[in-house]
């Protein structure tokens, strides 16, 4: 079929009006749409933690989130303060606070004098050393302990073939050596003799004052030979042997004055045999007045 131009002009223009509507229909539709959705997000934005979307079939409706309860934890209860008694343990030591203890005093010291310018050459022999094990012999430092004193003080005894012993033959001057000369409170001498037991006199010499007087009292260093023990702080200080033979030589100790300085010691054994011999004199301090040094 042909149509005319007055029929299609107005068949043209009603479809155009429809089209129109159609089209304004739709952009409506799809402006209130986005106005919706545009409204919603607004909303959560400024309300995130308040309101939620669920999405569900079937247009959206809110949520309402939860408000998390505050949790009130209920305050520690006071417990007061309760002191407990201490236990007292009677086994158990208590520390008690010591006074101070006064420093100790100085001990007494000896002096072995040097008796070196009157040793006998060669006059007695070698005296034997200590060994290993065996308690008889001279020590190998050769000090011998003086028996009866305390604190221990020590004979020095050579045991050299010359020069080791003072023959007691006449009239003996022993002089104290200058560094030697002080105060003492005892002397203590070591001998022995190989004939009798006998008594030999001696002096004990200081700087200024009378002498003192001392009685010897020598017994023979071999026992089987000996008479007895006849005298007062006379001891049995040293075992060893002389020439192979076994002997025992004694200590005998003097008190001195203190407050004087010894000199010498004298010892007069004129008329005696020439056989009691001297090997060893120590010196000690004096407990009242231990002067070390000769003013």
């Amino acid at each position: 079929m042909k149509w005319g131009v007055g029929e299609c002009s107005g068949s043209c223009v009603m479809t155009t009006l429809k089209k129109g509507i159609v089209c304004g229909a739709a952009a409506l539709a799809l402006g209130v749409v986005l106005g919706v959705v545009s409204f919603l997000h607004d909303r959560r934005v400024a309300a995130p933690d308040a309101v939620a979307v669920e999405k569900i079939d079937g247009p959206a409706k809110p949520v309402i989130a939860e408000t998390p309860k505050k949790v009130i934890t209920p305050a520690a209860p006071i417990v007061p303060k309760v002191e407990l008694p201490i236990e007292v343990n009677p086994a158990a030591p208590v520390e008690v606070e010591k006074p101070a203890v006064p420093a100790a005093p100085a001990l007494p010291e000896y002096t072995a004098i040097d008796l070196s310018k009157a040793f006998n050459s060669g006059f007695v022999g070698a005296l034997a050393r200590a060994t290993e094990g065996s308690d008889e012999g001279v020590p190998l430092d050769g000090r011998v302990a003086i028996p009866g004193i305390l604190p221990r003080a020590y004979f020095v005894v050579s045991t050299a073939a010359q020069r080791n012993a003072i023959e007691l033959s006449g009239l003996r001057k022993t002089a104290i050596p200058g560094n030697q000369r002080s105060y003492y409170g005892r002397i203590s001498i070591l001998h022995g003799t190989s004939g009798k037991d006998r008594k030999i006199a001696g002096r004990l010499h200081y700087t200024s004052g009378e002498d003192e007087r001392i009685e010897l009292h020598v017994l023979n260093w071999k026992r089987q030979r000996r008479e007895n023990y006849f005298a007062d702080h006379l001891f049995l200080a040293l075992q060893t042997t002389l020439n192979g033979k076994s002997i025992d030589l004694f200590s005998q100790t003097f008190n001195l004055d203190p407050t004087r300085i010894l000199d010498s010691i004298v010892i007069d054994s004129t008329g005696a045999d020439a056989d009691s011999i001297i090997f060893g004199v120590t010196a000690i301090d004096s407990e009242e007045k231990p002067f070390r040094v000769a003013e």
